[in-house]
C-alpha cells in the first residue's frame, strides 16, 4: 500500500493544531460543532422539502433582485417591513402560501387534523409574546430570528400589506422597530396592558430570568419544604433575610415597594417598569399592596405589616397568601381571554412578498420555490460572507444593520415626508438606554405607554393615537 503524503496545506494545519493549547483546541472544536449544527439546521429542512416535493406547472422561480433601487417604484414612500424565520418555518410558510398569525395556523392545523381523523391528538401551538399577530421590523431591523449563516425572510411594502381589516401596533415586550400586524377590531391598548400584568403575575421562565409573583411564591414554598430534592433559592425568603429581618422600622422598604403598584378594582396593578428587570422583587411589591389594602382581613395575617406577613407565611399561613394569588390569577386570565378571543386570522399571501436570502443559498431556495403553488414576487439576494449572524434575544450582536442597508439599497431612500420611524410609532425617541431583558432585546415596557397604531390607505401610512379615551380596566 502506498504511503499517503500530507499536502503542505495539511502539514501547516496540523502544525497549527498541535501548537494550540488544550483550552484553545476545545474552543475551536466548540465553534466547529456549532457551525456543523447551523448547517444541519439549514440543510435538513431544505433537503426534505426538495426530496418530498414536486415541481408544479408554474415551476419557474421568480427573478433575482440585486440592482440598487430596483424596487423603488413599488416602495415609493421608502417604508419597508421585514420578517425572518428559521429555515423550517420559512418552508412551512411557502407550503401554506401565506405568512399568518398563530390563530390562523392553529385553525388550519385543527382543520387538517379533522380531515386526517387525528383530532384527539391535536394540540395547539404556543409561542412568543405577540404570536397573536404577524411580527415585522419596520424600516430598521433589530430582531432577526433565523439560522446562522443562512438568514432568510420576507420583505414587503407596509402600505400594500395593510388592508381594510388590519393595523400595526406595538406589542408587549417589543424589539426596537417591531410592529405587530393585528385585526383593527382588537383593543390593543387593553390587551397589551393586560399581558404585561399577566407576565408580572404569573409567567414562569428559567429560574435565573424570572421575576413574577408566581415565581416568588413557588420559590418560597420550595424553601419551606425541607424534603425538597432540588433546593432553589427562595427569593422572597432572601428578601426577608436581607431587607427586613434586621430592620425594626420597615417603612422605607415599604415606601419603595409602593412606588411600583396601585390597587384598583380589588386588583394589584403593577407599574410596567417591573417587567424584564431583577432589581425589584415583584412578589414583594404584590404582597405589600395586599397588606396595605387589608386583603388578609379575617385571617391570622390580618393587621400585620409586610415583615410580619412573610414570617406568618413561614409559620403555617402560606396557603392564605397563595389563595389570594390564585384568585388574582383566575380573574386576570378571564379578562385576558376576552381580549384574545377577539383575534381572527391575519394573513399575507406569499405572492405579495419578496423573499430575502444569501447568495450562496439562492439556487437551493429556487429549487424549493419552484415546487410551490404560490411564489414570492422576487428574490432579494445579499452577500452571505458579510451577513451571517442572526439576532433574536441573543447576547451576540447580529448583522441587523448590514441587512437593513441591503434592503434599503434595493427599495430606495423614499420620501422623507412619508417615512415612519420607530420614534413615530413608540411616541418617544428611542435610544439603547431604553433596552430591557436579559439580552437587552426588548424596549422597556415603561416606554411603550404612548405607542401609536398604523393603518394604510393603500399609498400612505396613517399614524393614530389609540390611547385617547382609553382606560385600563382589569
Amino acid at each position: 500500500m502506498a504511503n499517503y503524503e500530507l499536502s503542505d496545506k495539511e502539514k501547516a494545519r496540523l502544525a497549527a493544531e498541535t501548537a494550540l493549547s488544550s483550552s484553545t483546541r476545545d474552543a475551536v472544536n466548540w465553534v466547529a460543532m456549532n457551525r456543523r449544527n447551523a448547517e444541519k439546521a439549514f440543510k435538513d429542512p431544505i433537503s426534505n422539502a426538495i426530496t418530498t416535493g414536486h415541481v408544479v406547472a408554474s415551476g419557474i422561480a421568480p427573478e433575482i433582485i440585486e440592482s440598487p433601487e430596483s424596487l423603488a417604484a413599488e416602495f415609493s414612500s421608502g417604508n419597508f417591513i421585514f420578517h425572518s424565520s428559521p429555515t423550517e418555518d420559512v418552508i412551512e410558510i411557502f407550503k401554506s402560501g401565506k405568512l399568518a398569525n398563530l390563530v390562523a395556523v392553529n385553525r388550519d392545523r385543527k382543520a387538517q387534523a379533522e380531515l386526517d381523523g387525528t383530532l384527539d391528538e391535536f394540540e395547539e401551538l404556543g409561542g412568543n409574546s405577540g404570536d397573536e399577530g404577524i411580527s415585522w421590523s419596520l424600516n430598521e431591523i433589530d430582531a432577526m430570528p433565523g439560522n446562522r449563516y443562512h438568514v432568510a425572510g420576507f420583505l414587503a411594502s407596509p402600505e400594500l400589506v395593510l388592508n381594510d381589516t388590519d393595523k400595526f401596533c406595538v406589542p408587549s415586550r417589543p424589539a426596537p422597530n417591531e410592529v405587530l400586524q393585528v385585526p383593527k377590531t382588537v383593543n390593543t391598548v387593553q390587551l397589551y396592558d393586560r399581558k404585561i400584568q399577566w407576565e408580572l403575575l404569573f409567567t414562569m421562565k428559567p429560574w435565573d430570568e424570572n421575576n413574577s409573583v408566581a415565581d416568588g411564591l413557588i420559590r418560597f414554598k420550595i424553601g419551606l419544604d425541607k424534603e425538597a430534592e432540588v433546593q432553589q433559592p427562595s427569593n422572597l425568603r432572601d428578601f426577608y433575610d436581607n431587607e427586613l429581618s434586621s430592620v425594626d422600622d420597615i417603612s422605607q422598604v415599604s415606601e419603595l415597594l409602593r412606588q411600583y403598584a396601585k390597587y384598583e378594582n380589588r386588583q394589584v396593578v403593577f407599574h410596567p417598569s417591573l417587567l424584564e428587570q431583577n432589581d425589584v422583587l415583584v412578589s414583594a411589591v404584590w404582597l405589600q399592596c395586599l397588606v396595605d389594602n387589608n386583603r388578609f382581613e379575617g385571617t391570622p395575617l390580618a393587621g400585620l405589616d409586610l415583615k410580619q406577613t412573610i414570617a406568618g407565611m413561614e409559620n403555617g399561613h402560606y396557603n392564605i397568601v397563595f389563595e389570594e394569588y390564585k384568585h388574582a390569577r383566575d380573574e386576570l386570565k378571564a379578562a385576558l381571554m376576552v381580549n384574545l378571543e377577539t383575534f381572527d386570522r391575519v394573513e399575507v399571501p406569499v405572492s405579495e412578498l419578496y423573499f430575502v436570502c444569501p447568495n450562496q443559498d439562492v439556487n437551493l431556495w429556487q429549487t424549493v420555490i419552484a415546487q410551490m403553488e404560490v411564489k414570492p414576487k422576487g428574490i432579494v439576494v445579499y452577500d452571505g460572507t458579510q451577513i451571517r449572524l442572526e439576532n433574536f434575544a441573543s447576547k451576540t450582536e447580529g448583522h441587523n444593520q448590514e441587512l437593513t442597508s441591503v434592503i434599503r439599497s434595493v427599495v430606495g431612500e423614499g420620501d422623507d415626508r412619508r417615512l415612519v420611524w420607530d420614534q413615530d410609532v413608540l411616541g418617544t425617541p428611542f435610544d439603547d438606554s431604553m433596552r430591557r431583558g436579559y439580552a437587552n432585546q426588548c424596549v422597556g415596557s415603561e416606554f411603550i405607554g404612548n405607542s401609536k397604531i398604523l393603518t394604510s390607505n393603500g399609498s400612505d401610512l396613517k399614524i393614530t393615537d389609540p390611547h385617547l379615551g382609553t382606560q385600563l380596566t382589569l
